[in-house]
């Protein structure tokens, strides 16, 4: 439908990943006259290679003798090698270049000071944030959910921060007009919603 638009968020492992999502997205066939906007957030896999010894996080064993200047440099280097790809899909002409699409980096978690996770976040500032366009928009949500309090539980977004950063993504692909909305349009019941402490 063309009264409807697509926002899929993509957690990839790592950079390479990419291309093959959004060739994904490209292709779905139910979607194609709806625009879509695709938020990209990829690092924490790249914090997990980082010393792994389990089997959980040897998805690119590769990585995982790398020190942190050299898993840094790898983060930077797999950005750039897709960064065409994510150029020609979320600028004009491609098949989210009407809305456009957002990168971001990890978002903080409370406990997250390792060296690990300051240095993917310097690879995000260094690597993406130089190549943000108007079509390839990039979202600091490392300092955006060091703000809240109740930001992250267990290492994962609390349904509170999922919702002020969809609020951030809707804020750069909604046309900006004075758009009055009335009504609830969001609602949340139970525990979960927000962090017990």
């Amino acid at each position: 439908s063309t009264r409807a638009i697509r926002i899929t968020n993509m957690f990839a492992q790592f950079w390479d990943d990419v291309p093959l999502g959004l060739d994904s997205i490209a292709r779905v066939a139910s979607w194609a006259r709806a625009p879509v906007s695709v938020v990209l957030s990829v690092g924490q896999w790249y914090v997990d290679a980082y010393k792994c010894e389990k089997d959980w996080c040897a998805s690119r064993p590769s990585y995982m003798g790398l020190e942190l200047e050299g898993l840094k440099a790898q983060y930077e280097s797999d950005f750039i090698n897709v960064l065409p790809q994510i150029r020609s899909f979320c600028e004009e002409g491609g098949r989210g270049g009407v809305l456009g699409c957002v990168v971001a980096n990890i978002p903080y978690c409370n406990g997250m000071t390792a060296v690990a996770y300051l240095t993917m976040y310097d690879a995000a500032e260094a690597a993406v944030k130089p190549y943000a366009t108007t079509g390839v928009r990039y979202a600091d949500l490392w300092r955006f959910a060091a703000s809240f309090d109740e930001g992250c539980t267990d290492g994962h977004q609390t349904p509170m921060m999922a919702t002020w950063t969809l609020q951030i993504v809707l804020g750069g692909i909604c046309p900006q007009k004075n758009i009055q909305v009335r009504g609830t349009k969001m609602e949340f019941h139970g525990e979960q919603c927000r962090q017990a402490g």
